[in-house]
């Protein structure tokens, strides 16, 4: 068996262009400046993407490039634009044209690497003939599994995510979906086959509507919270998503398709709108979608947070917001570790744990708002976006408003009644303390995590939001 050609280093000022690039087209080039130039004509952009890329990180470590010596010249067969940027990069004023040298010359004069781009690695065959299969496989695509498999729009997600980027509401509703029908076999299929084809559609249907009709909202924890019980919103979710797969894709036992889900038919925001309303007011239509709550009452000593309810998030501070919007109980956030089949898995994708999350440096962004009264929905979800260290005399003020608005809300809704005619916060935070826990003045409350207990106590050393309760 032939010795496998090894990695070396070599300058560019002995590396060549090959005329026979099938960048290049017909007919073959018949000079290194007319491949030059054509490769710029056809990829310049490209190029110069790459020389910026190459200007401030260096090469790709992770590839050489495929030489073979030809007629005394040692000829580039895999890395022809890489070449053409390194060697522009090294002397713009090899360019074609003026502005290509302008260009470069920009380029090069902002680089921050060093100079080792000039000798990269490069792996020398005996024949053309020796390292076509390795480009092909390069360059042919996946193939069978041999190939490159370029990522899909959700392996590119995922990647941001775990190299710290922001997670997007319209890409964690797929997981959402994905968690939320896992129990129902015919369901999580139908969801995985939708991801598979229709992945980034998502973001129209997701944006443009479907997060208004689920109440739904990107939690500080990176994960999607919907209002809505999946098992209510199941005939619209069944609908939605057979609806974005292709007759042929749908799985066995799908119903048929009545409205078609696409990029096509969604093709502006209002067209959007209307058609997932309409959608969702033939499988739903007036019905109450809400999620149950059912909480129950802490024992005395019990420091483990209540279960919360299937497929929803936390109530809010128990205020009726407009168009009909109820909390209904005390749950918490822990519902995964209560073993709700419907609530999301957290651990299934890793999260960078290197920075703070947003909601320990931005004022009430681990606030759940969903169920939220509009008014106070709108100013908590500003108040988010006030970093607390830039602005803290700011979101002192803030905090006092909108905690005073929360406790308002769930005072009317419940019908209690303040009995110091002063209206003071702190009497309005006792009334509304003594009706989550009757016994908040024993010795033994129903809550402790409400917070200090007793006659003298504080309502401002409460250990809960008032926006979770």
């Amino acid at each position: 068996m032939p010795a496998r050609p090894q990695a070396r280093p070599r300058s560019i000022r002995r590396l060549h262009l090959d005329l026979l690039n099938s960048r290049l087209g017909r007919p073959p080039a018949r000079s290194e400046k007319e491949a030059m130039s054509r490769l710029l004509a056809e990829f310049g952009d490209e190029i110069t993407a790459l020389a910026r890329s190459i200007a401030h990180h260096g090469l790709d470590p992770t590839q050489s490039w495929a030489v073979v010596e030809e007629q005394g010249q040692v000829v580039v067969l895999e890395g022809n634009r890489r070449l053409t940027a390194c060697r522009l990069l090294e002397r713009p004023s090899r360019a074609p044209t003026p502005d290509w040298v302008d260009r470069f010359r920009r380029i090069s004069s902002t680089a921050t690497t060093d100079d080792s781009y000039q000798r990269p690695n490069c792996v020398l065959f005996d024949r053309r003939a020796d390292a076509r299969y390795w480009i092909q496989i390069k360059h042919h695509g996946r193939g069978a599994g041999e190939g490159t498999a370029p990522w899909g729009p959700e392996m590119v997600y995922l990647d941001q995510l775990n190299n710290g980027g922001e997670p997007e509401g319209w890409n964690e509703f797929w997981y959402w979906l994905e968690e939320a029908y896992r129990p129902d076999p015919q369901m999580a299929d139908l969801v995985n086959q939708a991801r598979r084809k229709q992945y980034t559609t998502m973001k129209r249907v997701y944006d443009w509507k479907v997060k208004e009709l689920l109440n739904a909202e990107l939690g500080s924890d990176g994960t999607v919270h919907a209002s809505a019980d999946p098992q209510k919103i199941r005939p619209f979710i069944e609908a939605l998503l057979t609806g974005m797969l292709p007759t042929g894709a749908r799985p066995a036992g799908s119903p048929p398709a009545g409205t078609v889900i696409s990029s096509r038919t969604l093709n502006d925001q209002e067209t959007a709108s209307n058609t997932l309303k309409c959608l969702w007011n033939r499988t739903i239509g007036q019905a109450d979608v809400t999620a149950d709550y059912h909480a129950r009452a802490a024992e005395p000593g019990d420091t483990q947070k209540r279960p919360a309810p299937t497929g929803s998030p936390p109530s809010p501070a128990g205020a009726a917001a407009p168009g009909g919007e109820t909390s209904h109980g005390h749950p918490s956030s822990t519902a995964q570790d209560a073993g709700d089949p419907f609530q999301p898995d957290r651990t299934s994708r890793p999260r960078n744990h290197d920075r703070p999350r947003k909601g320990e440096t931005h004022l009430y962004a681990d606030v759940r708002r969903a169920s939220l009264p509009g008014r106070l929905r709108e100013m908590l979800k500003e108040c988010s976006d006030l970093k607390i260290d830039d602005h803290p005399q700011v979101c002192a003020v803030m905090a006092r408003v909108t905690l005073e608005l929360a406790v308002d809300a769930l005072i009317n809704h419940h019908h209690l009644t303040v009995k110091n005619q002063k209206n003071r916060l702190v009497d309005k935070l006792k009334v509304v303390l003594r009706h989550l826990d009757p016994h908040y003045d024993a010795k033994e409350p129903g809550r402790p995590e409400l917070g200090a207990h007793g006659p003298q106590s504080s309502p401002a050393t409460s250990k809960v939001s008032f926006f979770e309760i």
